[in-house]
């Protein structure tokens, strides 16, 4: 998968555990079902939820390793095999200054404080609210783990004020999938 963009009208969601120390990850690497499933248990709907994210985009490309050979580069192409993937998921957040009327900013200052700590932040990125159970045969699925934040907040004259977010993979990423029953 390259890239994925959360199509509109889809419930693009984020997870983070709000009661967590600032920097604390999954803890468990690699990161199993079980230990994404715990955790996801442990979070609450009303805190954990970060519904004031907008334009998601996944991007997961694989990191290639030399197979070259005098026998397999003699028609002029390298030969490359994929060994690894890089993760990265950008997203804008509405940015908040008060916990009123427009919602919590415990959200906003964890990717505050993990940026500037420089520390891990286990988040997860679902098409739809993971911590809820689905229906019957539904699935609700995304990236989940341990990830880097890198932040830049601009100022437009004619806009509201926006947090652009890069989560970059740490450690213990995994694709989750939860299937209704």
């Amino acid at each position: 998968m390259a890239q994925e963009t959360i199509p509109a009208g889809r419930n693009a969601v984020c997870v983070f555990d709000a009661s967590s120390a600032a920097g604390a990850g999954l803890v468990a690497t690699p990161v199993s079902e079980a230990t994404v499933n715990t955790w996801l248990g442990t979070l609450s709907t009303s805190t954990d939820i970060a519904n004031n994210i907008s334009s998601v985009s996944l991007n997961t490309p694989p990191v290639y390793a030399s197979t070259n050979t005098r026998g397999r580069v003699a028609g002029g192409y390298t030969s490359q095999k994929p060994v690894m993937k890089q993760g990265e998921v950008s997203f804008e957040v509405l940015w908040r200054t008060s916990t009123g009327s427009d919602g919590d900013t415990s959200f906003e200052q964890r990717l505050i404080d993990a940026a500037d700590s420089l520390g891990e932040m286990a988040l997860g990125f679902f098409d739809y609210d993971p911590i809820t159970a689905p229906a019957t045969g539904d699935t609700v699925q995304g990236l989940c783990g341990n990830f880097y934040i890198s932040a830049e907040k601009t100022e437009a004259d004619e806009d509201v004020q926006r947090f652009s977010i890069t989560a970059t993979v740490a450690s213990g990423c995994r694709w989750h999938k939860i299937t209704g029953s």
